[in-house]
């Protein structure tokens, strides 16, 4: 199709079609389609309005609702993405600061902070939008919430127990009783 003949398909649609830009694209594409695959010796008008009859306005619905689709396996993908790389960094930090700690160096306890940090502040919320976002039985993914809150607890009190700080043991027995 020539470039006239789309921008005389656009203005066509968007009397019709929402102001969603990708929407609105996918429509464009999709009538695109149903008029090359119409009769080549019929004029462009032709061709346009036989392709418009045969749209049906369902089709709009399954074209939004394929774009949300994507959109939400696109937004699961960064999140599984963030919460691997993320999880990565703090047994990185983790394991560099327990190494540090038992050569007696200095500055393991920075290690291990900014571990607790980006496990606290990062992995478990990424966890639990994860955990939220499965399909699934409602018990299950408190089971799975509680189990990530129990391994949060007993993790932190670990560090706590290296790090020499109070409340360790609390930590840790509050872990296991979860």
């Amino acid at each position: 199709m020539s470039p006239e003949e789309i921008n005389a398909l656009k203005r066509k649609i968007s009397e019709h079609c929402p102001e969603d830009h990708v929407l609105f694209d996918s429509v464009v594409d999709h009538i695109a389609c149903l008029i090359e695959n119409e009769d080549a010796n019929l004029s462009f008008d032709e061709r346009m309005q036989n392709a418009w009859q045969s749209f049906d306005a369902s089709e709009i619905i399954t074209i939004r609702n394929q774009i949300n689709t994507y959109n939400q396996m696109k937004t699961q993908k960064i999140i599984h993405q963030g919460l691997m790389y993320s999880m990565v960094f703090s047994i990185a930090m983790l394991f560099t600061g327990m190494a540090i700690k038992i050569a007696h160096g200095p500055g393991a306890l920075a290690f291990i902070l900014l571990s607790l940090i980006t496990a606290t502040v990062v992995v478990f919320p990424l966890t639990l939008i994860k955990i939220y976002q499965q399909e699934g039985v409602r018990l299950v993914k408190w089971k799975n919430v509680t189990l990530v809150v129990s391994i949060l607890l007993f993790c932190t009190g670990v560090l706590f127990k290296i790090a020499h700080w109070p409340t360790a043991t609390f930590l840790m027995m509050s872990g296991i009783a979860i």
